[in-house]
């Protein structure tokens, strides 16, 4: 991480615990943490699946103009099929 939170520096150390406490050192109620907290991991989790539909569509349409970038895209969604089976699914999992 760029920076530690509450002398965390690893992404699998972040737990919504550890958000509402860094959230109370700035003044936030814990309430209003853990609210803010569920809404990110429900809207991450609604729109990661449909940024990744959208890439796939414009990569498709993309493709019908550029074949010779077939491989690049192909990367690009892999990488972002990853992205969003293990990272974004790992952490609002972790946050839930």
């Amino acid at each position: 991480m760029a920076w530690p939170i509450n002398g965390i520096q690893r992404l699998e150390e972040i737990t919504a615990p550890l958000l509402i406490r860094a959230g109370e050192s700035m003044g936030i109620k814990p309430t209003t943490a853990r609210d803010n907290i569920r809404k990110l991991v429900d809207s991450v989790r609604k729109a990661a699946p449909k940024l990744l539909d959208e890439v796939i569509q414009q990569n498709a349409e993309l493709l019908q103009d550029r074949p010779e970038l077939k491989a690049t895209l192909g990367g690009e969604v892999r990488l972002l099929r990853s992205i969003n089976a293990i990272v974004i699914s790992e952490m609002t999992t972790q946050l839930s």
